[in-house]
């Protein structure tokens, strides 16, 4: 196996990793090795601490989200030769999510970079966070990363895990707010829509808007969602990353939407 040291840290030819300390971990995805390098070369001038993943195809990408391993930050050229393109990478990964029900914050932060961009308009379908064009100025690569990192760190705190206690039949439990998808009002009764299971307890929408955080928005007299686990809507419906639907008052469709641009403004800090 061939080690060679870049910025005192070794990379691991054969696997293309460079390990750094703990920090943000970034994958550079590009068929072109001087770009992968040029890349790797303008992070570390930015933050020395950042763990850096080479991936010469997409394949590579998809193989290692597969293994459950994180990326924070990717940089994905779009025009990969061969298949699977950046855009079929991004499509996938964001395919990944929906079919597991994750958060938003689970999927890479993308960069794409390109030397076409009239390819550009296909980055909104992926809610890619910025594009760089080819070649890379380094000053415009700083400002991007600076956002990117911004993002991801703000995303982090913003998803540290917060619970919900509720009882019902005398039996208390624990639930964690991230995994909540929508909650149902039926009397007295609230119902909580989860990933995997329903969960019953006493009490009214506005009582349990008053323990939710600011990722829920009560969008119906009957009914709270979760903004993390929106995949559409529209006036009268909201449809969840798990293909149910939840409706819609008209009398707070306009203050839906407020909240939720709003949400995702906070998304991206």
């Amino acid at each position: 196996m061939l080690f060679i040291m870049f910025f005192g840290r070794p990379i691991i030819e054969m696997n293309d990793y460079v390990y750094g300390d703990e920090g943000m971990i970034v994958g550079i995805c590009d068929d072109e090795k001087n770009v992968r390098e040029l890349i790797a070369i303008y992070i570390g001038r930015k933050d020395d601490s950042a763990e850096i993943h080479f991936f010469k195809n997409g394949d590579e990408v998809l193989h290692f989200v597969k293994q459950g391993k994180r990326i924070d930050i990717l940089y994905l050229d779009i025009d990969l030769k061969g298949a699977p393109d950046g855009m079929d990478v991004a499509k996938t990964l964001k395919e990944k999510q929906i079919k597991e029900g994750n958060a938003s914050s689970a999927l890479p932060l993308i960069i794409f970079i390109t030397g076409l961009p009239e390819r550009m308009p296909e980055a909104f379908g992926v809610r890619a966070f910025q594009y760089l064009l080819k070649p890379i100025d380094e000053k415009q690569f700083g400002l991007v990363f600076d956002q990117a990192k911004k993002a991801v760190l703000c995303s982090s705190k913003s998803h540290k895990t917060k619970s919900l206690s509720v009882s019902f039949c005398g039996v208390r439990r624990t639930v964690s707010m991230p995994d909540i998808r929508f909650i149902e009002s039926n009397g007295r009764k609230l119902i909580i829509h989860m990933k995997d299971e329903v969960v019953e307890t006493y009490g009214t929408t506005a009582e349990i808007m008053k323990e939710l955080d600011n990722s829920f928005c009560q969008v119906h007299r009957s009914f709270v969602v979760n903004m993390n686990h929106i995949s559409d809507y529209t006036r009268n419906s909201i449809q969840t990353i798990d293909g149910e639907s939840v409706p819609v008052s008209k009398y707070k469709f306009r203050a839906f939407v407020s909240d939720y641009a709003a949400f995702l403004e906070r998304e991206i800090c």
